[in-house]
């Protein structure tokens, strides 16, 4: 009986050890394309404030990006902080620049960004994902 104490003790301290700290998060979305406009679902549980960095591989053209959020993996929303799409507009970019989307105080099961138009061009956007509470 008190091996099985002592091992059940050491399990749940190996538990709580290897525990994910979700207070702090950053994942990398993928690319998206005309062809494959969808990134990667991401799973924020226990994050409230989500911040995307998109880098637009080709600088002479315009991409409207959307952020989105689920609650139960069905229905999709557009969670940003302005109402509309983001649009990034050719004369925003340059050969190092990035655009920030923030969108905080949202509760979410998962995440992802859809690009929803393109024009003056074959866009590919880099999307980066970071998250905290």
């Amino acid at each position: 009986m008190k091996r099985l104490i002592i091992l059940l003790g050491l399990a749940m301290c190996l538990s709580v050890a290897g525990a994910v700290d979700r207070s702090y998060f950053i994942q990398d979305l993928g690319q998206v394309t005309v062809a494959s406009p969808t990134s990667d679902v991401v799973d924020v549980r226990g994050l409230i404030n989500h911040t995307f960095q998109y880098n637009v591989n080709e600088i002479s053209v315009n991409v409207v990006m959307r952020a989105e959020g689920t609650v139960d993996g069905l229905k999709w929303y557009s969670i940003s902080d302005v109402p509309e799409s983001t649009t990034i507009s050719a004369s925003d970019l340059s050969s190092d620049s990035a655009y920030i989307e923030r969108a905080t105080n949202r509760s979410l099961s998962l995440i992802r960004v859809i690009l929803e138009s393109a024009s003056g061009g074959t866009p590919s956007v880099d999307v980066k994902y970071m998250g905290n509470n």
